[in-house]
């Protein structure tokens, strides 16, 4: 019986450790999971900042700064970016999530979250740009 719980738990480390990355919501940006809210909801203000530290990274900065709501069954945000490097880049971004086990009652909360992202880069005199639809299950 022991043996079988280390197969299972040896397998579901292997699997979470060769997952591919998804692109998030807004390009050069980290995604993060929407929070749970209460029965009357709460609105949120988000914001953050980021340096790429190496010559891979580009050594660029990157800013954001978001507005949600976090409600007990639906939790959505809308946020805007900015990416500083060689060629600026303006990204936008909407995800929402729908909370399908949110039971006060359990440890575990489970949702299902999707997003739209957008950018539009300066390549080599031309204008392009990048759409995603990223979706996951958030545990």
């Amino acid at each position: 019986m022991n043996q079988r719980k280390f197969v299972s738990s040896f397998a579901w480390i292997a699997a979470l450790l060769v997952a591919a990355p998804a692109m998030g919501q807004l390009l050069d940006h980290p995604v993060q999971a929407l929070p749970l809210g209460d029965t009357s909801g709460t609105t949120f203000v988000a914001a953050q900042s980021a340096r790429g530290l190496n010559d891979n990274s580009g050594k660029q900065n990157s800013f954001a700064a978001g507005v949600g709501r976090a409600m007990e069954k639906v939790s959505f945000m809308g946020m805007a970016g900015y990416v500083a490097s060689d060629t600026d880049k303006l990204t936008f971004g909407a995800n929402v999530a729908v909370h399908l086990l949110s039971d006060d009652s359990t440890p575990v909360q489970v949702s299902v979250q999707g997003g739209f992202g957008w950018v539009s880069l300066d390549v080599l005199t031309e204008s392009l740009s990048i759409i995603n639809f990223p979706i996951s299950v958030v545990l």
